[in-house]
């Protein structure tokens, strides 16, 4: 599939295939999410099948992405809305205890969800080189919880609803022969592979449904400005982002939170004493670490050239870490499981505050340095990437943090015949690197962290095709992803599957097993 103005072919991606894999040694394991950038109208959908992203919004083959973008010298003015409806439903499969534990110290697990959403995006481009774009999304959800009542009471059942809308992208652009200059919020895409996305450290992520979050919502845009510019066959992209956003995850409460059954005893004891409380849920809030100043403002370049056949990109940020560093008195967690406090309902209430006002959450400003390399051989196409991060914060096995420089490269290939036929697979290594010691044990990682990942989207008739995203982590061991079959014509799409979770109790696969289950994305394209 070539591209005008670029012999590297770009791939176009499924709105409904992207999984996202955490099990990636130290990176956030987001998917690529690839939304169309300042000046761009996606071209229609003649299939009726999701609206597709624009090439490579990654930017791997950014000086054709520019020229795409509003870089050439006469353009017509265009209006377009786009959208989809999704009904998404999943059914976890029954759990097993943890051995030799009580049932009060079982976390949090809601057995069916329902995700509804609605997603729309406007953009308008003038003429003379102006555009504006809005996207957004109303999202609802159904939650059922089987619910473990007191010896000789009958079980009963949860039910949650939660609503919730969302402003994604609001920016305006101004594109001319060489220069565009976009202002407002935006997604801001780097890096390309889809799943490791090592390179990918503007936007924060969505982490409550990483495996099953549409793809245009799984990264938050941020209020930034960008200037692009072309220089023949090279580009540079200047970015400052005054206000930091941190990632959203629940720390403890849903299925996807960061305290699950292998979590330390206290934690679980404590916050499910606290259950969904205001003071238990802002205790960790990764709200709380954040700035209304520009004190925690970031700031970041890309440039981009051609060897040859070979498109070559270089990254630098100055910025945060999404995964806050947290401080925590582990004493006075500790003795808020006295049992003396539990018979007196003012004393448990005046040491669980005092244990607050001990916890701390901060972000870590950090330097991330990477490039990434694309080039063709036949039907193939290989990439490598590289990244380094001066400060990186890694959650350990005793749910405290630890920060240390970090460095991660991932090698790959892909195979595109058609739109409808794609295989993506890359290998990737992580070391973590000393810093005052040795890290503790971890959660997801270890010292040395080899994995794998693969994209799958094979058509087998005109309407049927199996889609696949996930990975295998070999140190540490373990498995997360998930394989479907979808069905679509003309614009309506329905995908059945499994979600895949297993390994090493504290490989991401293992530590999340009980999410494993069945889903089904049911999408109508406006």
């Amino acid at each position: 599939m070539p591209s005008s103005g670029s012999p590297m072919r770009k791939k176009v991606r499924s709105g409904g295939l992207v999984a996202l894999l955490m099990l990636v040694p130290g990176s956030g394991g987001a998917a690529q999410e690839v939304e169309p950038q300042a000046g761009e109208v996606a071209p229609p959908v003649p299939d009726g099948s999701e609206a597709p992203s624009s090439p490579d919004a990654s930017g791997d083959s950014f000086a054709s992405a520019l020229e795409e973008e509003g870089f050439a010298s006469e353009r017509q003015a265009s209006t377009e809305l786009l959208g989809w409806a999704r009904l998404a439903p999943t059914y976890g499969f029954p759990r097993s205890a943890p051995s030799g534990e009580p049932p009060g110290l079982r976390t949090p697990h809601d057995r069916w969800t329902e995700r509804s959403t609605l997603y729309l995006r406007f953009l308008h481009r003038r003429g003379d080189g102006w555009s504006f774009a809005a996207s957004g999304a109303l999202d609802h959800r159904v939650l059922w919880r089987p619910q473990t009542p007191p010896a000789g009471q009958e079980a009963g059942d949860s039910w949650r609803y939660q609503l919730e809308p969302r402003l994604q992208e609001f920016y305006l652009g101004l594109s001319g022969s060489s220069l565009s200059v976009t202002l407002g919020q935006q997604r801001i895409a780097w890096g390309r592979n889809e799943v490791l996305a090592i390179n990918d450290v503007v936007n924060p992520q969505d982490l409550r449904d990483p495996l099953l979050v549409p793809e245009e919502l799984r990264y938050k845009p941020v209020i930034a400005a960008r200037v692009d510019l072309l220089m023949g066959s090279s580009a540079l992209q200047l970015i400052a982002i005054p206000f930091f956003q941190p990632a959203t995850f629940d720390f403890y409460g849903s299925n996807w939170a960061l305290v699950q059954d292998a979590a330390p005893a206290a934690y679980r004891a404590v916050l499910g004493q606290a259950g969904d409380s205001p003071q238990g849920s802002a205790l960790f809030s990764p709200d709380r670490g954040v700035s209304a100043s520009l004190s925690q403002a970031a700031a970041g370049l890309r440039f981009s050239w051609r060897l040859g056949s070979v498109e070559l990109n270089h990254y630098y940020h100055l910025g945060f870490d999404f995964t806050p560093r947290w401080r925590v008195d582990e004493a006075q967690l500790v003795g808020l499981l006295d049992p003396a406090l539990q018979e007196d309902p003012a004393a448990r209430a005046l040491a669980f505050n005092r244990f607050a006002e001990s916890v701390s959450v901060s972000y870590q400003r950090r330097h991330h340095v990477g490039f990434s390399a694309v080039g063709e051989a036949g039907p193939f196409i290989l990439y490598g990437e590289g990244a380094y991060e001066s400060r990186k914060v890694f959650i350990t096995q005793a749910l405290s943090t630890a920060v240390h420089p970090f460095l991660t490269g991932l090698a790959g290939i892909e195979y595109q015949r058609d739109f409808d036929q794609v295989v993506d697979f890359a290998l990737s290594y992580g070391r973590i690197l000393p810093r005052n010691g040795e890290p503790p044990p971890l959660l997801w990682n270890e010292r040395d962290s080899l994995g794998a990942a693969l994209t799958v989207r094979w058509g087998l008739t005109e309407e049927f095709s199996l889609e696949g995203q996930g990975g295998v982590g070999f140190v540490p061991l373990g498995v997360s992803g998930r394989l479907g079959v979808r069905w679509k014509r003309e614009h309506l799409s329905c995908t059945a599957g499994a979600l895949l979770l297993a390994g090493e109790t504290f490989s991401y696969g293992g530590y999340y097993r009980a999410n494993q289950g069945l889903f089904l994305d049911l999408r109508y394209v406006l």
